[in-house]
């Protein structure tokens, strides 16, 4: 170790890595700064889910994610296994994971019943955003 500490092209490296995480730090904020800016002067173009093309080739992607309460989904399994739901199938598989198709296939087909049974153990937040060119 004592070789690294006098090591100049070391020190100079180091020094030169200090610098580009500086900026690195930097050039995110900024980023994240502009892309809020875009995000209010857009917001009204955007789709709630999607791919949006916009003019200059820029794209942003915005969706949600969904999670589900584990202690909910318990419950309504329960209440599910004991005939007292009005579920035609339990979308979800044994560790409590969202079945993907199955619970589309269940908005589609019944959705209020989905809406009633499940809301309390669902939680949709907005995803972050994301940014790119087009080349």
């Amino acid at each position: 170790m004592n070789n690294l500490e006098n090591n100049t092209e070391y020190q100079e490296l180091i020094h030169r890595w200090q610098g580009c995480k500086y900026r690195e730090q930097y050039a995110n904020s900024d980023r994240a700064q502009v892309e809020r800016k875009i995000l209010e002067i857009t917001k009204n173009e955007l789709k709630d889910k999607g791919t949006n093309n916009l003019p200059n080739n820029l794209q942003i992607v915005t969706g949600y994610s969904e999670s589900y309460d584990q202690e909910s989904i318990q419950r309504l399994k329960v209440k599910f296994d004991d005939g007292l739901s009005k579920l035609p199938y339990f979308p979800f598989k044994q560790e409590w994971k969202p079945n993907a198709k199955q619970i589309a296939a269940l908005k589609d087909v019944c959705g209020e019943i989905f809406n009633q049974e499940l809301s309390e153990a669902l939680t949709i937040k907005p995803k972050k955003p994301t940014f790119k060119i087009k080349e």
